[in-house]
């Protein structure tokens, strides 16, 4: 009977006891985890948001009181970090620095966590005198920490992975949706330029590109790359802290602009179209002077024609110079071969020009083409991509010529000596080498000019009135009959080598006679030949730039070579 009872008496012990683990146990300890996995993950959370907040700015600390050191900011150290510039865009880099950096350091946070309970542990283990008691209350603190590992690393590291993952899907997001528009900003404002021809030039080292250097309109710190860029899609900060536009469209060609090449010459325009004439012959075939002459004609005229004009600073005490020449008729000295070439520039505006033309004309020392050896000649993309040439031959070259106009009592001292062939020549092989558009023939076009006019044998057979006298004895095209006349002056007077090189390296030139003084004397203002503008709106028409053709007055004309307009002898 005893034996019954105490087997009932397990049996209802047992009972009670799973009652107990069912009711109780069971639900205290599913309270207790779901309180745990709640506590672990709002401490996860609440560590993440933290770290982020920590270094929401990945360039500084931002609140004193975290664990951040001084030092740990993003620093960029690639190849292509510009100066002046004060940081690169948030999702050019210090987004990912950003992110990785509160990863880490929240799961940094969550394990202080841990170790700080396990210090709390060990201080109550330590108050704790009796033995027995101190084994207890070990071992219910052990399955304590148990209890923070489980819910603290487990459960917080889970959420915070989920919360990372989240966070980088998010940035990636936006990250694709920035540098789809930093894309399309980029390609729209090089096609922009690219389309509308706009480009500068380097007035000292000649190189021709799209976008300059630009400054700082506060603190005057060059940037190189002002573009869309990871250092900003519309605009970028310099280290002073003034924002600068980074796009044509808001603002970007109102900065001072300068050479990316020898960045010490400020470019008279970064928002023109240009137009580049190369003035080239041997000294004293009166370059400098022509220049003189059509510079002051073409200037007086624009007025007339709607266009205004600006002479950027770094021109006007040279055009000056020219302008008192003209008006004096002074003796100008040429340009020196240790200048290579001398840059006059013109910025037209108005007249029907949708945008700003930045008229370049180079006048080339004469003692540049010379000699057959190039190798001295720096390279000049004025040369390799210039709209035109105009080569100019002095008459006098001749020593026949020479010694008559010196017989009907005229001066030649500043007659050029030079034969005007091998300056052709030589200019030839120089293109050829220097510029990868020319072929076996120059076709660029070239304007072959014959100067000094005004003077006594010379103005009997090529000035502007024996052509006048030549168009109204045979009718026809002027520039066949003025190409013509040219030739027949230039075979009569020992100048046979200087059209067989202009034939064997040019195949779009033509003939223009033209007196740049009208013989005038010291003292005197120049005369203007009425031919004067002639080879210059030749080069304008064979542009292609029809705005800057009409804007000029000027009708487009078909570009033919001197061959097709030979009269058959």
């Amino acid at each position: 009977m005893e034996a019954i009872l105490a087997i009932i008496g397990i049996v209802i012990a047992l009972y009670l006891i799973g009652l107990f683990i069912t009711y109780v146990v069971i639900p205290v300890i599913s309270i207790v985890a779901i309180i745990g996995a709640a506590a672990g993950g709002g401490i996860a959370l609440f560590m993440y948001v933290r770290a982020a907040l920590e270094y929401r700015n990945p360039y500084a600390r931002t609140n004193p009181f975290f664990s951040r050191e001084e030092g740990d900011v993003y620093q960029y150290h690639g190849k292509n970090n510009e100066e002046n510039v004060k940081r690169r865009s948030y999702f050019f880099g210090p987004g990912f620095f950003s992110l990785r950096k509160t990863w880490i350091t929240s799961w940094i946070y969550i394990y202080e966590v841990v170790m700080m309970y396990k210090g709390w542990m060990d201080k109550v283990r330590l108050r704790i005198t009796t033995d027995w008691l101190r084994y207890v209350v070990t071992a219910l603190l052990w399955v304590g920490m148990i209890a923070v590992v489980a819910s603290v690393l487990v459960v917080g590291g889970v959420v915070s992975i989920g919360i990372g993952l989240l966070h980088a899907a998010v940035m990636l997001v936006v990250m694709a949706a920035v540098y789809l528009v930093y894309s399309i900003l980029y390609a729209v404002d090089h096609f922009y330029l690219w389309k509308n021809s706009i480009n500068s030039i380097c007035p000292t080292c000649k190189q021709r590109f799209i976008v300059p250097c630009y400054a700082c309109n506060n603190c005057n710190r060059v940037h190189r790359r002002l573009i869309p860029s990871p250092y900003g899609i519309w605009t970028h900060e310099c280290v002073c802290g003034t924002r600068l536009p980074a796009t044509f469209f808001n603002g970007r060609s109102k900065l001072e602009a300068f050479c990316p090449f020898c960045e010490n010459e400020r470019l008279a325009s970064s928002s023109a179209r240009q137009f580049c004439i190369s003035l080239v012959g041997g000294a004293s075939s009166g370059k400098t002077t022509l220049l003189a002459s059509y510079l002051h004609v073409f200037e007086e005229k624009l007025p007339s024609l709607g266009i205004s004009y600006e002479i950027p600073p770094e021109c006007r005490r040279k055009m000056g110079r020219l302008d008192l020449a003209y008006e004096n008729a002074e003796q100008l000295s040429g340009t020196v071969r240790g200048d290579y070439t001398d840059p006059y520039t013109l910025l037209l505006s108005g007249g029907g020009l949708s945008f700003t033309r930045q008229y370049n004309i180079f006048d080339v020392a004469g003692e540049t083409f010379e000699t057959p050896d190039l190798s001295g000649i720096p390279y000049g993309q004025d040369f390799a991509d210039s709209e035109g040439l105009m080569i100019l031959v002095d008459p006098l070259a001749s020593p026949g010529l020479r010694r008559e106009v010196q017989d009907e009592g005229a001066s030649v001292t500043t007659a050029s000596v030079f034969d005007p062939a091998l300056v052709v020549n030589n200019l030839a092989n120089y293109l050829r080498q220097t510029s990868s558009k020319t072929g076996r023939m120059i076709t660029r076009p070239t304007a072959v000019v014959l100067t000094k006019t005004d003077l006594p044998v010379l103005c009997q057979e090529i000035s502007s009135e024996q052509l006048s006298r030549e168009v109204s004895q045979y009718p026809g095209d002027a520039r066949t009959i003025q190409d013509q006349l040219c030739r027949d002056f230039l075979q009569r007077n020992d100048f046979g080598p200087l059209l067989m090189a202009l034939d064997a390296n040019f195949s779009n030139y033509h003939f223009f006679t033209v007196t740049a003084t009208g013989g005038a004397v010291p003292g005197e203002t120049y005369r203007a030949d009425p031919l004067l503008e002639e080879p210059f709106n030749w080069l304008i028409c064979s542009s292609g730039d029809e705005e800057l053709i009409r804007a000029m007055g000027l009708t487009p004309e078909e570009n033919k070579t001197a061959h097709s307009l030979r009269r058959s002898r």
